[in-house]
This record gives C-alpha cells, structure tokens and sequence, in this order.
C-alpha cells in the first residue's frame, strides 16, 4: 500500500475508501494494469473469500459496496471508454465557409499547396477557428488586410513557407513576418539595375558638365 500510494495515488485513494489496508504483490500487479481498476477494488472489497487478499483483517465481509454509490476518482473511470481530453473539450461552432477567418484559412490552404505540393490537407474549420481567435485576441492580428498579406508572403517565400504551415506558426511568428516583410519590400523600393544606375550617373555627370562649362545660371535655364 505504501509503493501504491507513491506510484498510483489515484488507486490508492480508492483502495482507501473501499476500506481496504493491504494489499498483496499480485492484487497490486492486477489493480495496476487492469483496465477496469473500479470492478477489481470492488471485488477485493467484498470477495471475503478472495486469494488475492492478503490480511487477515479482510477475511470478514465487509460493508454493501455498490459500486453506485462510490465517488470514485475521474482518473479511474474506464480508460479504454475515455475520450481524449482535446475530445472532452466544447468544441466551438462551426465558422461559416464566407466567414473571414474560414477565407483566410483557404487562402492559407492554397498558397501553401502551391508552394509546397506535399503539404497535408488541413483541417479548414480548426484553422478557421485558430484564425478567428488571433484576428480577436491578438492586437497584431486584428486586420484581416494586413494577416491577408502576410499570409500571400510568408506562404510563398522561399525560406518561410517551411516554417509557417499552420496558423499556430503564424501566430507565434507575426510581428517577426511583418518586420521582415516590411524591410524587403523597401529594400524593393530602393532597388535599382546596374543599367538604371549608369544611366543616372551618366545624366549627373552630364549636368554637372554643364554647369562648368555654363554656369550654374545657364544649367538651370536650360532645364
């Protein structure tokens, strides 16, 4: 009972409240991997004739136990039965498909797909739902424009479109998108072909030709 209660504290608490003080090697082997611990404490409580009780204490009926009538412990409910605990949770009614968090998913959805052919299909609505929570609860987010371009962006570039292939990763890397998409389309803006920049350096030094021979005077009049 001692090793129970460091190792399964759930069962020993349920052995506890059967009544039950002692337990022997192969009752605890049965109790711990049984699948169904509620039926075994049960039969351990009211089988006076049990091989698997060891004290002597035991060795009287004990007390009605319907199983009813016991508070057992939520862990020790039927776990083969048991939902998972993401199951268990409310799920959120379904966003409709002309919703802008379902779009921005689909826009999400097919970008990737262009760019990354081996990409899962995703579940729409849970993205939907994920979009639906940052465009409410996360300043950053609260344009759907602005999530609308960085989606366009960071879902066809090549370093990002592996790493952002979930709205979770396109939450938990916004800010750092939009400061980098930010400083490449001004990088955009200022960037000039080496063709472009002779030409301008060719009409400078042409200009400033002019005003030697000519004279600052004469260089304005003509242009």
């Amino acid at each position: 009972m001692a090793r129970m209660a460091k190792t399964r504290p759930d069962l020993y608490k349920l052995l506890e409240h059967a009544g039950i003080k002692s337990i022997s090697r192969e009752s605890y082997e049965e109790l711990t991997a049984s699948e169904h611990p509620c039926k075994v404490v049960e039969r351990l409580a009211t089988g006076a004739s049990s091989p698997l009780l060891s004290s002597p204490d035991l060795t009287s009926p004990s007390p009605a136990f319907p199983s009813d009538t016991i508070p057992f412990p939520s862990s020790l409910t039927n776990r083969a039965d048991a939902q998972p605990v993401e199951e268990e949770k409310e799920r959120k009614a379904e966003l409709p498909v002309d919703s802008e968090p379902y779009r921005l998913a689909k826009l999400m959805r097919d970008t990737l797909k262009a760019n990354v052919p081996t990409l899962r299909e995703p579940d729409l609505q849970v993205w939907a739902q994920s979009l639906d929570d940052a465009l409410n609860f996360d300043e950053s987010m609260n344009d759907p424009a602005m999530v609308e371009r960085v989606i366009r962006w960071a879902c066809a570039d090549r370093f990002w479109k592996a790493h952002i292939q979930s709205p979770r990763k396109l939450r938990e890397k916004f800010d750092q998108l939009t400061a980098r998409m930010a400083s490449e389309e001004e990088c955009s803006r200022n960037w000039k072909s080496s063709a472009q920049r002779r030409v301008e350096e060719n009409l400078s030094a042409a200009i400033e030709a002019e005003r030697l021979l000519f004279g600052d005077e004469d260089v304005d009049d003509q242009s």
